[in-house]
């Protein structure tokens, strides 16, 4: 039984070590005019939003229930810099419960208001 459990902390333990290094990756997420939304990974490949952030709703409902605060919060804080309109459109969003939804948005709210802040500050 113990080696059954300490077989399951590594193997959790390794997923959110995986988790948290894929995240790394991502610098930044580029929105273009034609309504394009893709996130660039630190080799500089561009991978488009669609195709990660069902598993970004995925893997924050995950951690949220085991209660892993820093892996949500580095979810989240790329989940916040995703267009609404796309988070709106993910499957793995329309899946949460509505509480998971609101955290999501009010991570968005918060970056939005951040980034009008500095806006005005460079003015």
């Amino acid at each position: 039984m113990l080696a059954h459990r300490f077989e399951l902390n590594f193997i959790s333990s390794a997923c959110r070590t995986f988790i948290l290094l894929y995240l790394s990756k991502f610098e930044y997420i580029n929105m273009y005019p034609n309504g394009g939304e893709f996130i660039q990974q630190d080799d500089g490949i561009r991978l488009s939003i669609s195709s990660i952030l069902d598993i970004l709703c995925i893997w924050f409902r995950e951690f949220l229930l085991v209660g892993d605060r820093t892996a949500c919060d580095a979810i989240l804080n790329r989940l916040a810099r995703c267009n609404s309109s796309s988070i709106l459109a993910s499957n793995g969003f329309m899946d949460l419960e509505d509480r998971m939804k609101w955290k999501i948005f009010q991570a968005r709210t918060k970056y939005l208001e951040n980034q009008r802040i500095s806006e005005f500050e460079q003015k």
